[in-house]
């Protein structure tokens, strides 16, 4: 897989594991069963992780590149004592373009968490 990392791809697994690690705590206050609670704590890090591949692969396409060239802009018209480096919006995307990482590593944590999220629901179905 292209621009897979290891390292990237464990710290997404560990961020989502904290983050159904919180919900299940959450879940307690709630006195949802304890299957409710692990499908729902592995369904919002699902959630969490995929939205933001998605995000990270529009911004890749280059989406957001126009607004953060005028937001710089506007930046650097209100405070003149600032380096602007004289950069027109092409030069802008190319430099952006260049620093684009593959959110293929969210994309693989946050289908895992998913999968995780199927396998309780299911049995959480079936118990019920």
């Amino acid at each position: 897989m292209k621009n897979f990392k290891l390292s990237s791809f464990i710290k997404a697994i560990l961020a989502g594991a904290a983050l159904a690690v919180l919900v299940f705590w959450l879940g307690t206050y709630r006195e949802y069963t304890l299957l409710r609670r692990l499908c729902d704590s592995s369904f919002v890090p699902a959630v969490i992780l995929l939205g933001l591949s998605g995000i990270i692969a529009a911004r890749n396409d280059g989406s957001f590149d126009t607004i953060g060239y005028s937001l710089k802009f506007v930046f650097f018209a209100h405070y003149p004592g600032a380096k602007n480096g004289d950069e027109d919006l092409l030069q802008y995307k190319e430099r952006k373009a260049a620093k684009r990482r593959s959110p293929i590593n969210l994309v693989l944590a946050g289908l895992i968490w998913l999968v995780v999220s199927i396998v309780f629901f299911i049995i959480y179905s079936v118990q019920k």
